[in-house]
């Protein structure tokens, strides 16, 4: 999006004194390249003004106080950005044709939490009623100019009213009108917008238990009823023929008497008399009824009768039109969603703003309704639910009536810009060249940062203006800051986000996954139920993971600490908000991009950096991260409420070494092909060498324990056979070294077999913890046996625990099997895979002399790694033999079993 005017353009704006590091003349941008490049240690609070003493009302707009109130924001803080131009005329327009006609008009100001609809209003106010500071705006200044036909000497009474905790849009509208006026006209008669009746019985009875005397002295001196101004004429002003009467029974300027009250509580409805009782109980004894009565429905009148009576008494009190603003009304309504019939009657009366059965509005009510951005598009609607859905659907139909105001998130950019991203005096060559570096990112890179389809439509230009933050973060920031939370502002999370990054080095962007700690940590309420609970179940997985990150890094300063809770951070967001398109499918190379610059890697792709990382998580929390794909998997997230843990505590005993061993030994065999004999000590299987059969022996055991593999087992058990021994992975208290002497020890002593031992680094603490954590999910899912332990549970947390563990079996054995390669040496071992490692690294040994230093090829699978070995061993046994077929390349078929 093109952008011109005064706020086309970054400012140089004053500011504190700059740090030494940054130097006191003035930098071309080619100098700061160089200085940036030699890593200077210039940190963002260097060149930016980033107010490190906002306190948590800066950047709010609150008009509950009304629009001159110390919370209503300024004029001078307004960005005027070209779409809000059009936008202010397009209100004024509304304006104009309601005072030319005479009519009533309404319109949604419409836009995301945090796009500026309090601050729109407090412009607006202003604009109306000739507030010089209007004047120091260009963009303002323009659009007054446009409506200097009508718009100078007017007057109108502007009243705010926010929704939240109202009773009903009477009590609302009609009470919070009574609130102003007396703000703004102490010395006002009270509007009669209230349900007499109940006000007269009480002054009745206080009339009654007082006495005359001492109820008349409590009644203020009788004021004039409400009447319109009258317009001059040329007549003489004496001449009053035409003059209203006054009613019989009209209290006398001089006070009250017996006689007057009689005849005002006898009054039927509307009767002069009646109403000036009414305004002398309000200003007087009963001047408190107003208050106490808003929580009341049933105090006010209709509002068709309420509003025509606001208009009334506006134009008495010489205004030219009440300008209404409703704020919240969707977060009222959801609040309200359990009771159906009281939503149908409140959008109902939201008619009559504009349609009427009253029609007697001397002066027009022009209504602007405060409308939260359609949610459902932001965040998707799964998320928030099919109540908010079926209101935003019960509310679309009112578009047709009411204009639409629209204040757009691609106003951001510039506000913030404006607001908040102030450089230092001299500074700006050096953010040019920060953003340099980002520029020369690669495509993929920059198309996620740009983040095209998010809500703000930002453009590089757009990025460049908003560096150190990025588009896709500001999205993210749009599309969730109104659901997760109501009590801060977009400019507040940003200005928040600066501060907690003012000292990073300048040439990296803001992460994305920063934003978990201002938008989900220490906030109010979630906009819904549901997400309420999405983001409790989410602050409890965040919890569990700093937790591990804590304990394997060892500091909350480690930078891969850093990086990797950032990780984490980011996968929680696109859990409560999937449908925000800069968190879709977060693949590697997305998280990466998005917290771009939280890992450096110079030998390695940033990309499989994190893919490690993530794939480490992923063991340590398999029922809940969850991955898709190979190369750049997609890592999701899934929360829930109900937590597995207790379950699994539960049969901790069922985790036993022998459970384990087995488990090891039946994922071999399916790598080497072999089914298993059931009780077999060993099994075998045939693999074609230089055209002939041969068979190969396979044995599994702990190698150092004489217990589990006795001498014997290093010879094959058939002439002509070779023998391969596997060691486990595991032997808590003891070693691969172990293993290693042992096998030494027997070829020292003159064995010579065609046994192959395969030796093997054991499993890391973690892993082993990983592979009981697995041993314990296989005991409960196998035979039903989980069905015993949920019994109690409800039928929908039978089917949650039952998908999280399936899950977790699916996750954790697919890990462990990567593992498995990764100790057998035919992987590069990942981090966290390896406890004790074998000696030299020297996986496979040998009892054939003329075989000595075997080694599997890397990255074979299980059976072409067996393949090769067996090749290498026959060749060495029978080197004269001829080669009559295919080599050891064919992936061998098991052998019949032996009878």
């Amino acid at each position: 999006m093109e952008r011109h005017g005064a706020y086309g353009a970054r400012a140089a704006c004053p500011g504190p004194a700059r740090s030494p590091a940054v130097g006191a003349g003035r930098r071309t941008t080619g100098s700061w390249d160089k200085l940036m490049a030699k890593g200077s240690g210039i940190v963002l609070r260097d060149v930016l003004d980033i107010r490190e003493d906002v306190h948590s009302g800066d950047f709010k707009v609150e008009l509950s106080a009304g629009f001159d109130g110390s919370a209503a924001g300024s004029i001078e803080q307004y960005v005027v950005t070209p779409q809000l131009q059009e936008q202010f005329s397009t209100a004024l327009k509304l304006i104009r044709g309601a005072l030319r006609k005479n009519t009533s008009y309404a319109a949604y100001l419409h836009g995301s939490f945090g796009a500026g609809k309090s601050h729109f209003l407090t412009v607006l106010h202003a604009v109306l009623n000739g507030d010089p500071a209007v004047q120091e705006k260009t963009r303002l200044r323009e659009t007054v100019a446009e409506h200097a036909d009508w718009l100078p000497g007017k007057s109108f009474l502007m009243t705010p009213y926010h929704l939240v905790g109202a009773v009903s849009l009477e009590a609302a509208l009609l009470g919070g009108y009574v609130k102003t006026v007396r703000r703004l006209h102490p010395d006002a008669p009270t509007p009669l917008v209230y349900r007499s009746d109940s006000l007269l019985a009480d002054a009745r009875g206080l009339r009654a238990s007082i006495g005359d005397e001492a109820f008349l002295r409590l009644l203020p001196a009788p004021k004039a009823p409400a009447v319109a101004p009258q317009q001059e004429s040329d007549e003489a002003e004496d001449d009053d023929e035409d003059a209203p009467l006054t009613p019989i029974g009209i209290v006398p300027a001089q006070g009250w008497t017996t006689a007057a009250l009689d005849a005002a509580f006898a009054a039927p409805a509307q009767d002069p008399r009646r109403d000036q009782l009414v305004r002398a109980l309000f200003d007087g004894p009963l001047k408190s009824y107003g208050g106490s009565a808003g929580g009341d429905p049933e105090a006010f009148l209709s509002l068709d009768d309420g509003l025509s009576e606001i208009s009334k008494h506006a134009q008495a009190l010489g205004y030219d039109g009440v300008v209404l603003f409703l704020d919240e009304l969707v977060l009222w309504l959801q609040a309200k969603m359990s009771n159906r019939a009281f939503i149908n009657d409140e959008i109902q009366k939201l008619v009559k703003l504009i349609e009427s059965s009253n029609p007697d509005r001397p002066v027009p009510i022009v209504s602007f309704i405060s409308r939260q951005r359609d949610l459902s598009q932001l965040v998707g609607s799964d998320i928030l639910g099919s109540d908010v859905e079926n209101l935003q659907n019960a509310l679309e139909y009112l578009k047709e009536r009411f204009t639409v105001v629209d204040l757009e998130d691609s106003n951001l950019p510039d506000i913030i810009k404006e607001r908040v991203l102030r450089p230092k005096r001299g500074q700006e060559a050096a953010l040019e060249a920060a953003f340099a570096g980002i520029d020369k990112s690669g495509q993929l890179v920059k198309d996620v940062l740009l983040d095209g389809d998010g809500a703000t439509g930002a453009d590089w230009d757009d990025f460049r203006a908003v560096y150190p933050l990025s588009p896709a973060l500001l999205n993210v920031l749009v599309a969730l800051s109104g659901v997760l939370q109501r009590e801060r502002t977009g400019l507040k999370l940003v200005q928040q986000l600066l501060e907690k990054n003012a000292g990073a080095e300048v040439g990296r962007l803001i992460p994305l996954g920063d934003l978990w700690d201002v938008l989900v940590t220490d906030t109010g309420a979630a906009f819904t139920k549901k997400l309420t609970q999405e983001s409790e179940s989410a602050r409890r997985f965040h919890a569990k993971a700093r937790h591990y990150l804590l304990g394997k890094y060892g500091s909350t300063d480690h930078p891969d600490f850093v990086a990797d809770e950032r990780f984490v951070k980011t996968v929680l967001l696109a859990a409560l908000a999937p449908d925000v398109p800069a968190l879709r499918r977060l693949t590697a190379s997305r998280l990466a991009a998005l917290n771009h610059g939280s890992v450096r890697s110079r030998t390695v792709p940033v990309r499989d950096k994190v893919v490690e990382r993530m794939k480490a998580l992923q063991l340590e929390f398999p029922t809940e991260l969850r991955t898709e794909g190979k190369d750049d998997p997609v890592f999701s997230l899934h929360l829930s409420d109900l937590d597995v843990e207790p379950i699994l505590d539960a049969v901790v005993g069922e985790d036993k070494v022998g459970v384990r061993r087995t488990w090891v030994h039946d994922q071999l065999w399916a790598q080497l092909g072999l089914a298993g004999r059931q009780g077999a000590l060993l099994d075998e299987r045939t693999v074609v060498w230089r055209g002939s059969e041969r068979t190969v022996e396979f044995v599994f055991g702990t190698v150092r324990d004489r217990r589990t593999v006795a001498d014997e087992a290093f010879e094959p058990a058939t002439g002509g056979h070779a023998r391969i021994i596997l060691d486990c992975p595991f032997d808590d208290g003891h070693t691969p070294a172990e293993a290693f002497h042992r096998v030494g020890e027997l070829s020292h002593s003159g064995r010579q077999e065609p046994v192959l031992v395969w030796l093997c680094d054991y499993f890391s603490e973690q892993r082993k913890a990983q592979l009981g954590r697995l041993m314990r999910i296989n005991f409960l899912l196998e035979r039903d046996r989980l069905s015993e332990y949920t019994r109690n549970f409800r039928p929908d947390d039978r089917h949650k625990a039952r998908k999280q563990l399936e899950v977790g079996r699916e996750t954790l054995t697919e890990n462990l099997l990567a593992s498995l390669r990764e100790v057998y040496g035919l992987a590069e071992a990942k981090e966290g895979t390896l406890g004790a490692e074998v000696t030299d690294g020297r996986h496979v040994l040998s009892l054939q002399p003329e075989y000595p230093r075997p080694q599997p090829e890397g990255s074979k699978p299980f059976d072409q790694a067996v393949t090769q070995l067996a090749d290498g061993l026959f060749a060495a046994l029978y080197p004269q033999h001829p080669d009559f077929g295919p080599g050891p390349g064919a992936p061998p078929g098991p052998s019949p079993r032996p009878n």
